[in-house]
């Protein structure tokens, strides 16, 4: 075997190397992406969350299940306001859940917003256009189907305007 048979059969090693890596440097991109948007800094292989404190998951829980067990909805509000009040200094999740700083207004917005352009959109459809978990947009979704702004059929939401 002569060096440029050598030559030429490193060149097509490496070609068919870099097709069989491809997939796994789309994934590897597709990943990063996500991690950038959950807040996940990535630096030498290790993963690092900004906040050190871990989720509250069952504190959510508790709060939702006292609310549920109380006779009317303004009482499940004032349930559930005076440990909020209780915080000396607010987490940045709780923070964006307290009234008065204009997330919830802007989300309903939003989902109004993404219904009347595109009737039919499913829940699951407006999270991913606004980059937010969609689990998070069903109370907002409720809310405006309770007040008459959308209508839901199935999975499908309609803007009360487009019928």
């Amino acid at each position: 075997m002569t060096v440029l048979d050598q030559f030429r059969e490193a060149e097509r090693a490496l070609v068919q190397r870099m097709r069989e890596l491809r997939p796994l440097a789309d994934e590897y991109r597709e990943l990063e992406r996500i991690a950038q948007q959950r807040g996940l800094r990535v630096e030498d292989g290790q993963s690092e969350r900004p906040h050190t404190k871990a989720p509250t998951t069952n504190r959510r829980r508790r709060s939702r299940g006292r609310s549920r067990t109380a006779s009317s909805p303004g009482t499940a509000t004032q349930t559930a306001t005076p440990a909020r009040q209780r915080r000396a200094t607010p987490t940045a999740r709780s923070a964006k859940r307290q009234p008065g700083n204009g997330r919830g207004g802007n989300r309903r917005e939003d989902i109004l917003r993404l219904v009347s352009q595109r009737p039919g959109i499913t829940v699951a459809e407006i999270g991913s256009e606004l980059e937010v978990d969609p689990t998070g947009l069903y109370r907002p979704v409720r809310q405006l189907q309770q007040q008459g702004a959308i209508t839901k059929n199935g999975t499908k939401l309609t803007s009360a305007d487009n019928g």
